[in-house]
């Protein structure tokens, strides 16, 4: 019986010491040890939050900085897009006034090459008028064209209404009393004399009468007195010859402006 209490008493005391050796020699490093390991990870969640605090501002950046893209992008794209527009407009406009320069030369030249077209059929018609009309009333009548013309012309200003010999006679007057007969070919003295009592009778018989001849009188003659004039020519029965053909050429070439018009519409289409 002493022998067991002495054993119990033995195993406490022994329990005792062991308990101070571990609490002096192990229990502080444990504690230090789960403290420095505590640290460690209270440090560690520090640094994971800092690295995710860093991250997020990061990502927050790069968001920030692809929406600047984005919208860089989207801007540079609709100022190329304005660029090629006012580009593309100008080349039209550029195109276009190129186009009416064209035209505009092209109708120009048609028009020159008209006017010279009927100025040479003029000549060449007037020509071939007035040697078959010469030769028909030569033949037919026993009197030249000239001096059928000139007839014809007499007739003509002793015809005239009052209102037109008024008005020749008040324009010779305010020439000097002064009238010019032209024609076309030179005027015989007997008709000299006709022509100067037909003007007389209109202007009265103090006007001085002129002669001359004129090359750009086709088969005619006419009375210049103060700008005032009474005409008669074959040139005047051209007109309505002129003005038919100059008609079917206009005509002509307005169809062929629009078949241009169309066709640079549809290859700009194209």
């Amino acid at each position: 019986m002493d022998y067991w209490w002495f054993t119990f008493v033995a195993q406490i005391i022994n329990f005792i010491v062991l308990v101070l050796l571990l609490r002096y020699f192990l229990y502080g490093r444990i504690v230090d040890a789960m403290k420095k390991r505590e640290e460690g990870i209270a440090s560690g969640i520090e640094d994971a939050e800092e690295q995710k605090a860093i991250a997020e501002k990061e990502a927050a950046q790069f968001h920030e900085k692809s929406e600047d893209l984005e919208s860089r992008r989207r801007e540079l794209i609709s100022e190329a897009t304005e660029e090629a527009k006012n580009e593309r407009m100008k080349l039209i406009e550029s195109a276009r006034a190129e186009a009416d320069r064209m035209s505009a030369r092209w109708r120009e030249s048609v028009l020159q090459e008209k006017n010279a077209f009927f100025h040479d059929l003029r000549r060449q018609i007037s020509r071939q008028v007035c040697e078959i009309t010469g030769n028909a009333l030569a033949s037919l009548a026993g009197a030249d064209l000239e001096a059928r013309i000139i007839d014809t012309f007499i007739g003509r200003l002793n015809n005239l209404s009052d209102d037109e010999r008024k008005t020749i006679a008040e324009s010779a007057e305010k020439s000097g009393k002064k009238a010019t007969v032209t024609s076309a070919f030179k005027i015989p003295g007997t008709k000299v004399t006709k022509l100067k009592k037909a003007v007389a009778g209109i202007a009265g018989k103090d006007v001085d009468v002129f002669f001359e001849t004129s090359e750009n009188l086709i088969c005619g003659i006419e009375l210049n007195a103060g700008g005032n004039q009474v005409a008669w020519s074959v040139e005047s029965y051209l007109d309505s010859l002129e003005g038919d053909l100059s008609g079917a050429i206009d005509e002509s070439t307005r169809r062929e402006e629009m078949e241009q018009v169309q066709d640079k519409a549809t290859r700009r289409n194209d």
